[in-house]
């Protein structure tokens, strides 16, 4: 809802559409829906282009921002790949776990489709409390975009006030190694100490958690200089570079609650497969121990088997 608020608020005439659930069908009104985007402490309304994903429309998607949580993201790509421009598509990934996620869509999307990687800073969330027609999304937390090897949709974002910058595949690789260090750690440890991202490194609880994201990051960097043996990434993937990395991800979040945290709290499931899980299989496959890794995605299962709805 931020990318396609922001688009057609700088270009209202831009061809886009929100793809949405069955369950947002009350809210279209002749194929619109309304955003009331907060930004800055000011409420902006723009009205969106949406469809529901099980509608049967002849336009072909071109372009495909998956922005699901980990889990859904397979499944809301199998629900639309009928519908994949076959001349050739984009499906832009903008998951957590995004290398898991990239594996999984590879064995389902069609050969003429592109997969590009994608990750986003911004802070957004949506008013929970109101209920009506109107859709209330808070812009919260100003960031930036990257994606990769995609200059044309990235000047769009970037003019649509998104801070967006196009890298190269080796650069979005060690970036989303980096974002996979900080989620391997941060995410599960908040989760299972109810804590903001800050708190764990406060004085009462960094005895027990500095250690565990020790093991954590080293173990994410063995698996991912293996898994990337160029030269020009093993130095933004060491150990150090990576622990750097998180602990200023944590100062920088100080009073942010995880998204696994909030999952938790709402008894919904994780996506600590996409995670810690993705990093031990990877470990396995490789021939390497990453036991703090199996660990927290064990603990984190067995919350989710007692806790989640």
């Amino acid at each position: 809802m931020l990318f396609a608020a922001s688009i057609r608020a700088s270009f209202p005439s831009f061809p886009l559409s929100l793809l949405l659930r069955d369950h947002h069908k009350p809210n279209i009104d002749d194929n619109e829906i309304m955003i009331c985007l907060m930004k800055h402490g000011k409420p902006r309304m723009i009205p969106v282009p949406a469809q529901l994903i099980s509608d049967e429309r002849p336009r072909p998607i071109r372009n495909l921002i998956v922005a699901t949580k980990a889990y859904n993201a397979s499944d809301a790509v199998r629900s639309i790949s009928a519908r994949l421009d076959d001349k050739g598509a984009s499906i832009i990934i903008l998951c957590n776990g995004a290398f898991a996620v990239r594996d999984e869509l590879q064995a389902i999307i069609p050969p003429t489709t592109t997969l590009r990687l994608a990750t986003t800073t911004h802070g957004v969330y949506r008013e929970s409390s109101y209920e009506g027609e109107m859709y209330h999304i808070v812009h919260a937390g100003e960031g930036s975009t990257f994606i990769e090897d995609e200059p044309a949709m990235s000047q769009l974002w970037d003019q649509s006030g998104l801070v967006s910058t196009s890298m190269s595949p080796d650069e979005m690789t060690g970036l989303l190694w980096q974002k996979l260090a900080v989620n391997c750690s941060i995410n599960p440890l908040t989760a299972l100490r109810n804590c903001e991202n800050g708190q764990l490194l406060s004085e009462n609880l960094a005895k027990d958690t500095l250690p565990t994201i020790d093991d954590i990051v080293r173990e994410v960097s063995m698996v991912a200089m293996k898994v990337c043996p160029s030269q020009d990434l093993q130095s933004s993937l060491s150990y150090g570079a990576l622990r750097f990395f998180v602990d200023q991800v944590c100062e920088d979040t100080f009073h942010n609650r995880s998204s696994m945290l909030q999952d938790v709290t709402k008894r919904q499931p994780t996506e600590i497969q996409y995670l810690n899980g993705y990093v031990s299989k990877l470990g396995k496959d490789l021939g390497i121990d990453t036991p703090a890794n199996d660990e927290l995605y064990r603990r984190i299962k067995d919350f989710e088997a007692e806790h989640t709805d």
